[in-house]
């Protein structure tokens, strides 16, 4: 496939667990545009074109310079010339300024020496002619300083009008570069896909619809904060920053990279599943959408991404003082029960909630932790996940657990121990 021609874009990145078919992508591509383009590979070495000559660089006057092979020995030695354009100039200054830096170091790490490499492959080639740059795996061995050199170095290159495409294995270079969705092609056993930013508005309409549709249906009583969660694409600069907040995140890029994602209501939870994680298949993370409100939006958007999706939820059904009544929660619960029957979407319960289902003793645990009844209230959150750490600390409430969340449901086998 040549994702060059196929998507659109200056800036692609490649996404996928190892063994994907990225690397065979890139340099697939790389025999159809050799003549304008290289590969720098994940150990910081290139892929030149045949044909492609050294050069050397006169800052001064902006030049490059090309050795006549015919003079060599010769006194007063021949160099041929050419300009340098304005891009690659800006390119070439970039990376001088970047091996000043790394030159002070006499002893260099592996990551420090990978950096140096890939500077040094831009100063020793001539870019005029280069349109299309392709990096395998260039976080490898970088620390969270050397990251922020290669998103500025990827800046740069996109501003100078190169192509660039990215195969990566790492989320906080996607996070520190704030790559968009629509930038993303997910690899899978040599498949790929990517998602548009109208699809990701469309999933967020047509979830919601549905939710509502049951809340009517069911004469389910209206939350207003809810309502307006679900109503956020009406809402254009909300939905943007909604957007940016949840699908720009180290959280929801490191989904990208797993086979399986775990949707859960809150916090709680998931202290409550650090405690078995060890025993889900290796390639699953969990993820909060900080809501129940968003939680069908992301279980569909995952599952357009192909991803296999458990959701754990609160199926908050009224207890007996409560009077029967349905609250907007319950909506949402039906609808996650409803698109069940999808083989890649599977629900889980807990009722009505996590403390409940477990019998937390959520009063109690306050008390031995010094905990007053108003700074319970001013902090319910903090403290529930407070009480969750400290009841599933315990062997007994983790074997309850892990049997509700792994061994309970029939036809559990997407997510099977290990």
């Amino acid at each position: 496939m040549d994702i060059i021609d196929h998507y659109s874009g200056r800036v692609k990145f490649l996404v996928g667990i190892n063994g994907a078919g990225k690397t065979h992508a890139l340099l697939e591509s790389l025999k159809l545009h050799e003549s304008e383009a290289f590969l720098l590979t994940e150990d910081g070495m290139a892929l030149i074109p045949r044909d492609k000559k050294r050069v050397q660089i006169n800052i001064e006057e902006q030049l490059y310079l090309y050795q006549d092979e015919t003079s060599r020995g010769k006194p007063g030695r021949n160099f041929d010339s050419e300009k340098i354009s304005d891009n690659a100039f800006n390119v070439v200054t970039f990376c001088q300024g970047i091996l000043e830096r790394l030159n002070r170091f006499s002893n260099k790490s592996k990551g420090q020496e990978k950096l140096h490499n890939i500077m040094s492959i831009f100063l020793t080639y001539n870019l005029n002619n280069i349109n299309i740059l392709y990096f395998d795996e260039p976080e490898n061995f970088l620390d969270e300083a050397f990251l922020k050199v290669i998103s500025d170095f990827f800046d740069l290159l996109i501003d100078s009008g190169y192509i660039i495409r990215v195969a990566t294995h790492n989320s906080r270079l996607l996070n520190i570069l704030k790559i968009e969705i629509d930038d993303i092609i997910l690899f899978h056993d040599h498949n790929t896909l990517s998602i548009s930013k109208e699809e990701v508005s469309n999933i967020f309409n047509k979830t919601s619809s549905a939710v509502e549709s049951i809340r009517i249906a069911e004469n389910i009583q209206e939350d207003a904060s809810i309502s307006y969660k679900l109503n956020l694409t009406q809402f254009s600069h909300a939905f943007s920053n909604f957007v940016d907040q949840s699908l720009k995140s180290t959280e929801f890029y490191r989904c990208l990279f797993h086979k399986k994602v775990i949707i859960v209501e809150g916090q709680s939870d998931i202290v409550a599943l650090s405690f078995i994680n060890k025993d889900f298949d290796s390639s699953i993370e969990i993820y909060n959408p900080n809501g129940k409100a968003f939680i069908p939006f992301f279980t569909m958007l995952f599952r357009a991404l192909n991803k296999e999706v458990l959701v754990i939820i609160d199926n908050d059904l009224p207890l007996q003082n409560d009077l029967g009544i349905l609250r907007h929660p319950v909506a949402i619960s039906y609808y996650l029960n409803q698109i069940e029957s999808d083989s890649m979407v599977k629900v889980i319960t807990h009722n009505p909630d996590l403390e409940g289902h477990y019998e937390i003793d959520l009063d109690s645990i306050a008390t031995d932790l010094g905990m007053s009844s108003s700074i319970r209230k001013r902090n319910k959150g903090w403290h529930k996940s407070m009480a969750a750490y400290i009841f599933f600390s315990q062997e007994e409430n983790r074997l309850r657990l892990k049997q509700h969340i792994l061994e309970d449901s029939e036809d559990r086998t997407m997510f099977e121990l290990e």
